[in-house]
């Protein structure tokens, strides 16, 4: 894959580690036969889940804005082609009425613009990256929320049955504790207690249903699809030997591969490269290299065919007078200084 790399697995094998290792501590062990394994859903999310799908587009996006960026130092080739009727009243002259046609062709390069098309260049680049990063976080973020989905539908399963058993274990109870009064060797007192704790019980094994049902609607939400059976659902090994040895160890894996802290840093180079395209746009003139050719008949009263060639180079320098250049330098370097 273009975008994967031993940086990338590197962020994804410790996602997926400290993800296992929290939600290992609070999933109970089953193993069921033919079960549905994380091994074999969580692949298919983390490359075609919307969100993901989303991302790989806007990076596609930020790749061909960054080739037209680029297109910005290739010449320009113009065309212009018109035709119609002319009438000319001529004070000293004989009037004109004719029809007339011209064809202009232009080749227009740029030669110098103070850094305003490079700082455009660098600043597309930059934002390829910022996608290629927000990719990364798109699909460590779904590798938590699947794994977090897939352990709590395990978990909530295996509370349901714990509910249940308990719910049966107590009624036995408090149908012995009945019988028990009945046969006159019983206290009332006790059989109000045990249909107390029957209650709870039931109250406790409703609440656990209420949790599987949201954790099965979760898992259908990252998923596309809900287990057939949640007692079907392979646990998951504690990932010991993927999580770091020490809390420095962690922090330096963050430091260096969480793309969250990537974004941030790319944003704060973004924002200086707009620093530099709005004082080159608005402080600095435009140099461009013309060559025109023209092809005229029966133009501006003339008639007959003529032909004009043109070279120049151009000078363009468009200012203000209400300095209000001077507003967008001070807000491109508000921007840097907020990021």
């Amino acid at each position: 894959m273009k975008d994967w790399n031993p940086s990338t697995s590197k962020a994804i094998l410790a996602t997926i580690a400290f993800s296992l290792a929290g939600m290992w501590l609070v999933a109970f062990q089953s193993a069921p036969a033919r079960a549905e394994s994380l091994e074999n859903l969580l692949p298919y999310v983390i490359e075609n889940h919307d969100r993901v799908r989303a991302a790989k587009a806007r990076l596609t996006a930020a790749r061909n804005r960054a080739r037209e960026a680029l297109g910005a130092w290739y010449p320009t080739l113009g065309q212009t082609a018109n035709a119609g009727h002319e009438k000319q009243q001529n004070d000293n002259g004989a009037d004109s009425s004719t029809g007339f046609n011209e064809w202009d062709i232009s080749l227009t390069q740029l030669l110098w613009d103070f850094g305003s098309t490079n700082a455009a260049i660098d600043k597309a680049r930059l934002k390829v990256e910022e996608a290629r990063y927000t990719l990364i976080e798109t699909r460590q973020s779904l590798i938590l929320e699947a794994i977090t989905a897939y352990m709590n539908t395990i978990r909530s399963n295996a509370g349901v049955k714990f509910a249940r058993d308990s719910e049966d274990n107590i009624r036995r109870q408090t149908g012995l504790e009945e019988a028990m009064v009945v046969l006159g060797s019983g206290f009332s007192t006790d059989v109000l207690q045990a249909k107390t704790q029957l209650a709870g019980a039931q109250a406790r094994r409703a609440q656990s249903e209420g949790g599987l049902a949201n954790a099965l609607s979760r898992f259908k939400a990252v998923y596309g699809i809900a287990p057939d059976n949640p007692a079907a659902l392979e646990t998951v090994p504690y990932p010991a030997a993927y999580l770091p040895q020490s809390l420095t160890h962690a922090t330096d894996i963050a430091f260096e591969t969480n793309p969250s802290l990537k974004n941030a840093i790319l944003a704060s180079d973004i924002a200086v490269e707009d620093v530099r395209a709005a004082r080159a746009d608005k402080f600095g003139p435009k140099f461009n290299a013309t060559a025109e050719r023209k092809f005229k008949k029966n133009v501006s009263g003339t008639i007959g065919s003529e032909q004009e060639t043109l070279a120049k180079v151009e000078m363009k320098f468009d200012f203000n007078l209400g300095f209000t250049a001077v507003n967008t330098l001070r807000a491109s370097e508000s921007d840097l200084s907020a990021t």
